[in-house]
């Protein structure tokens, strides 16, 4: 009988696979940088995600739409791989 804590248990390596993405950055001032990824052509979907999560959120979908559309998805200051600086107003009206 196969170990369920093992099957389950994922490593830092099992997202890259599933989100292998390069991110790009967006200078907001003040040393601050966005993260976001942006993939394919065509028509362009914006992906934002809502809070707690970042842009892995939306893997499936990229990987899916990037033949036919541009995929664009943000990570919002302070998620996933953009900065996440102590001092920063991390409300929704600044998001």
């Amino acid at each position: 009988m196969p170990n369920t804590a093992e099957s389950t248990t994922s490593t830092s390596a099992d997202w890259h696979e599933l989100f292998p993405f390069e991110s790009k950055r967006f200078q907001l001032g003040e040393g601050i940088s966005l993260a976001f990824v942006d993939e394919g052509r065509g028509d362009p979907i914006l992906m934002v995600h809502g809070n707690p999560t970042w842009s892995f959120y939306f893997h499936h979908l990229i990987r899916g739409m990037q033949q036919t559309n541009r995929c664009v998805a943000v990570d919002h200051v302070g998620c996933g791989r953009s900065d996440k600086p102590q001092h920063y107003n991390y409300s929704l009206d600044q998001h």
